[in-house]
């Protein structure tokens, strides 16, 4: 398992990354931040807790909303960043895969 660190405290921006880029941890929860880029004018942020219990934040997009909706707090989670894909409205946006162990 190779462990991540967000660096210089700073959310972590999903189209900035490395296709291919994990990020494991236990997801604590989102808060919704405002925002001028989101048509509803907010922007979700997830906040995570890495293996050694150093908190990390990455900013929500398309796909990450919509899988999360499906994650229970406080369960390890494994995100992947595996790229973009062009959206209805002829941009690109960032895509990830999600899984979580709920312990069932």
């Amino acid at each position: 398992m190779a462990w991540k660190k967000a660096e210089g405290g700073k959310a972590i921006i999903l189209k900035n990354q490395i296709v291919g880029a994990i990020w494991e941890g236990v997801y604590i929860g989102k808060e919704d931040k405002p925002s001028k880029f989101a048509k509803s004018g907010f922007q979700s942020l997830y906040k995570f807790l890495d293996g050694e219990g150093m908190p990390f934040e990455m900013w929500g997009c398309n796909s990450l909303d919509f899988r999360m909706k499906s994650v229970p707090t406080n369960c390890p989670i494994k995100i992947k960043y595996t790229g973009t894909y062009r959206t209805s409205f002829g941009k690109d946006a960032a895509n990830v895969e999600v899984e979580f162990d709920d312990g069932k």
